[in-house]
């Protein structure tokens, strides 16, 4: 039989780092946790995070075959594979955390800030597409071929994003490039499914449906609990 291609997702927080195999659709097969150890140098968290990643191999080895990681990471570089005096964590400078990650490991390996992971990691999955899926849409038109300049420049540094077009930012130009691209696709209808009615800032000559979604949160702390914590501490 042949084995799950997945990704080993990493997020790095300043008190947990959280792992995950992900396969292509998004579905999570196993994910485990360690403490990060904010005051550890960054060679000995990668020891340590090495180790945790080999005992998740260990129990997934006969039905996943490892394709890539993909790390978001706090002050990261994307461009240069690094994490730069990150607030949280007590490495100094300028860490080169790609290069010695791969140095264990012989797949490719990402970082991005773990601002944009959040944002971005999730967009192929969203509120839109699921929307359109549910709902039975004939196609879902790729709007890659018709992006303009500052969205252009978006799926390079995400190709992955998949077939939806992404609101990056809501200054003039990317308000314009956003237009621009959206009118320029030959489709029936546009999905809006931005946080913000995007009908407010862009004249789109096409029908259009919002979708909207809401948080569900699962499991213990949730987001009050933390909120809560802190207020105490600050008190």
């Amino acid at each position: 039989m042949a084995k799950i291609e997945v990704t080993l997702g990493i997020d790095i927080g300043g008190t947990n780092t959280v792992l995950g195999f992900v396969t292509r659709t998004g579905s999570i097969l196993a994910e485990s946790s360690m403490t990060t150890n904010a005051a550890e140098p960054a060679d000995l968290y990668v020891v340590r995070l090495h180790v945790k990643i080999k005992e998740m191999l260990e129990k997934v080895d006969d039905t996943c075959e490892l394709k890539g990681i993909g790390i978001g990471a706090p002050n990261a570089n994307y461009y240069k594979g690094t994490v730069e005096f990150p607030p949280n964590l007590k490495w100094e400078g300028v860490t080169e955390l790609v290069k010695m990650i791969q140095q264990y490991y012989n797949v490719p390996v990402a970082i991005t800030n773990d601002a944009n992971a959040a944002a971005i990691g999730e967009m192929k999955f969203g509120a839109g597409i699921i929307a359109a899926q549910k709902f039975g849409a004939k196609e879902i038109v790729d709007p890659r071929k018709y992006a303009v300049k500052s969205i252009v420049e978006t799926y390079r540094k995400y190709p992955n994003i998949g077939t939806l077009l992404p609101a990056m930012g809501y200054g003039d130009k990317q308000i314009k490039d956003l237009e621009t691209t959206i009118n320029r696709v030959p489709c029936d209808a546009v999905i809006i499914a931005t946080p913000i009615d995007l009908r407010r800032l862009v004249k789109i000559k096409k029908p259009t449906v919002r979708v909207s979604y809401n948080l569900q949160e699962i499991g213990k702390p949730d987001l009050t609990d933390i909120i809560t914590e802190f207020i105490k501490k600050k008190k």
